[in-house]
C-alpha cells in the first residue's frame, strides 16, 4: 500500500517515467493509495509520465482504491504528463474505489491527456474539484480528458463535486466517450457532463444531478436508452451542437424535446416520470420496462449484474426489471436456504413453509433465458430438493422456488 506521502514536482504516492523503449504492461492490482498529496503540481497519488514514446505503453490498475488523495494542480488521484507522443497510452481501469481525492483543477480523481482508455466495473463518490485563483482552470469534477477516447462501462459516478463545469466527466480537445451502463447519481456543479466534443450514452441513468448535460459547440452526442432526472434541467446547450437519438430515452423535463424526438419505432419521451424505486430499478408500470432499442448494445448484464435481457427486451436505464414472477417473488427470506453456493453438481433447496403440494423450481441465466424447470412434491413444513445443475454451464444464476401464492428467489454460482 502506498499511504501518507507527498510529493513536491510530481505524485504525491508513486511516479513512473518511460522514454524511448519497448514497454509493455505495467500492472497495478489490489493497490491502495490513501492520502497521499503532490504539493505543486500533478498526480495526488500516481503519476505516468512518457517522453517521446516509440511504442505504446500500458497501465492496467485493477481492483484499487484511491481515497484521500490531493493535488495542487490537476489529477487528484491520478494522471499522465505527456511530452512528444508518437502513441498513445493505454489504460485500462477495473474493479476500483476512487473516493474523496481533490484537485485544484482538472479532474479530483483522474485526468487522461492523449490516451486511450477503459474504465470498467469502478466507483466514484465524494471527489472534489476546485480551483483557487484561476477559474478557467476548475474543468472535471472527477474525470478529465484532452485529446483521449473513453469507454466507461459498468460503473457509477456519485456525490462529487465540481465548483464549474462537468462534475463527473469533462471532455475537450477532441476527445470521445462511449457510456453504457453507468449511473450518475446526486453530481454537483454547473453540470454532470460537459462536452466540447463526442459523447455517446446508452443505458445510462441520471438522477438527482443539478443539470445533466452541458453540451458545447460543435459537440456530437448521441443518446439511446437513457433516464435524465435532474433538479434543474436535464439538458444545456451553449452553442450549435448536434445531438442525435437512437431512441427509448425518458426525459423527466421539456429540455431535449426539441433536439430529440425517437428513432424508428423507438420513441423518445418528454416531461415523463421513470418511475423507478429506490434501487433505481424501474418498478411495476415504468415506462423503461422492455422498452429499450436493442441496436448496438455490448453489456450482457446491467448495472447491478442481473441479466441485461428479462421479459424479452431490454429495459430503459442502467438497471433491468425483473420479469413479473422474479420481481415479485420474495427475495433472499429465510424460508428459503441454497447451499452450496457456489455449487458444481447438486444444488439443495431447503423451503421452510406451511405451503404443502406443488412446487415449481426455476432457474433463469444472465441472459434472461429459462434453464431449468420443474415440479416436486412438497410433503412437509421443511422439505429438501436436491436438484442436480451439473448440466448448466458455470455463472450466475436466478432460482425461483414457487409455492402456492408465495414466490421465493436467491441467486446462486455454478462454479467447477
Amino acid at each position: 500500500d502506498i499511504i501518507n506521502n507527498k510529493g513536491y514536482r510530481s505524485a504525491g504516492g508513486l511516479n513512473i517515467t518511460v522514454s524511448d523503449l519497448a514497454l509493455g504492461e505495467i500492472e497495478l492490482k489490489k493497490v491502495v493509495f490513501d492520502s497521499n498529496t503532490a504539493d505543486l503540481f500533478r498526480g495526488g497519488a500516481f503519476e505516468f509520465d512518457i517522453f517521446e514514446n516509440k511504442y505504446a505503453p500500458s497501465i492496467l490498475m485493477d481492483s484499487c482504491i484511491f481515497s484521500n488523495n490531493v493535488s495542487a494542480g490537476y489529477g487528484g488521484a491520478y494522471t499522465t504528463f505527456i511530452y512528444n507522443i508518437n502513441h498513445r497510452p493505454n489504460t485500462i481501469i477495473r474493479n476500483s474505489h476512487f473516493n474523496n481525492n481533490t484537485s485544484v483543477g482538472s479532474g479530483s480523481a483522474l485526468c487522461f491527456i492523449a490516451e486511450n482508455i477503459l474504465i470498467e466495473n469502478t466507483t466514484f463518490s465524494d471527489n472534489y474539484s476546485y480551483t483557487l485563483n484561476d477559474p478557467s482552470y476548475n474543468d472535471g469534477g472527477t474525470i478529465f480528458m484532452s485529446e483521449s477516447n473513453l469507454i466507461l462501462k459498468n460503473s457509477t459516478l456519485q456525490n462529487n463535486v465540481t465548483e464549474d463545469e462537468g462534475a463527473a466527466l469533462f471532455l475537450v480537445d477532441g476527445s470521445n466517450a462511449d457510456i453504457e451502463n453507468v449511473l450518475f447519481l446526486d453530481n454537483l456543479g454547473n453540470n454532470t457532463i460537459y462536452s466540447y466534443d463526442t459523447l455517446s450514452l446508452r443505458n445510462v441513468t441520471m438522477l438527482g444531478n443539478i443539470v445533466a448535460l452541458g453540451l458545447d459547440t460543435n459537440s456530437h452526442t448521441t443518446l439511446q436508452n437513457s433516464i435524465f432526472s435532474s433538479v434543474a434541467k436535464n439538458l444545456q446547450v451553449y452553442g450549435p451542437s448536434l445531438i442525435i437519438s437512437k431512441g427509448s430515452n425518458i426525459s423527466s423535463d421539456n429540455t431535449m424535446s426539441d433536439y430529440i424526438n425517437g428513432y424508428g419505432a423507438y420513441d423518445d419521451m418528454h416531461n415523463t416520470d421513470p418511475k423507478l424505486n429506490v434501487d433505481f430499478v424501474p418498478e411495476k408500470g415504468s415506462p423503461a420496462i422492455d422498452a429499450s432499442n436493442p441496436e448496438g448494445i455490448t453489456s450482457l448484464v446491467d448495472l447491478a449484474g442481473n441479466p441485461r435481457m428479462l421479459g424479452g427486451a431490454i429495459d430503459i436505464g442502467s438497471f433491468e426489471s425483473f420479469l413479473t414472477t422474479v420481481k415479485d417473488a420474495i427475495w433472499h427470506d429465510q424460508a428459503l436456504s441454497v447451499y452450496p453456493n457456489p455449487v458444481s453438481d447438486i444444488l439443495n433447496l431447503k423451503l421452510e413453509s406451511s405451503w404443502l403440494g406443488e412446487t415449481r423450481i426455476v432457474i433463469y441465466n444472465q441472459l434472461g433465458q429459462q434453464v431449468y424447470n420443474v415440479v416436486k412434491n412438497k410433503d412437509g413444513d421443511i422439505e429438501v430438493f436436491a436438484e442436480n445443475v451439473l448440466s448448466l454451464a458455470h455463472g450466475k444464476y436466478i432460482v425461483l422456488v414457487k409455492a402456492g401464492q408465495q414466490t421465493y428467489a436467491s441467486t446462486i454460482i455454478i462454479q467447477r
